[in-house]
């Protein structure tokens, strides 16, 4: 089953790729892209596709969160919080996003092996889950 998604993975990035070469100027395809690296947890090649998509539309808060969240996995904790507070400020749950990956902040340290800064943590909590 694992093969089968790679390879799902692969064809998506490879029509995105296409989509791209077609209409460069289209913000959705670098973010789709970037969904999908994200997925196949390339958060180096992800991060570039989710600057494109943000340089072509700044108002494009997703790709904010998704960059945000990408940092996470990369420890990169300063361009982190930039990115999930730009997100939040743009009116976005970064709470919600995050909990559509992870129940909580122990749930993604515990499956990513990655210790959240308490100031970050404290971002994507709810107080209601997190008791």
């Amino acid at each position: 089953m694992t093969a089968k998604i790679n390879k799902d993975y692969e064809k998506a990035v490879y029509y995105f790729t296409e989509a791209i070469k077609i209409r460069p100027d289209q913000a959705a395809a670098y973010y789709n892209r970037g969904l999908v690296y994200s997925k196949m947890r390339e958060w180096t090649n992800a991060i570039p596709d989710y600057d494109k998509a943000i340089k072509l539309d700044p108002n494009y808060a997703q790709a904010y969160i998704n960059r945000g969240a990408a940092w996470l996995h990369k420890e990169g904790w300063d361009k982190a919080k930039s990115d999930l507070t730009t997100a939040r400020d743009m009116g976005s749950d970064i709470v919600a996003s995050f909990h559509n990956d992870y129940e909580n902040v122990a749930h993604f340290e515990q499956k990513t092996g990655i210790k959240m800064p308490d100031e970050i943590a404290a971002m994507l909590t709810d107080a209601d889950s997190e008791v």
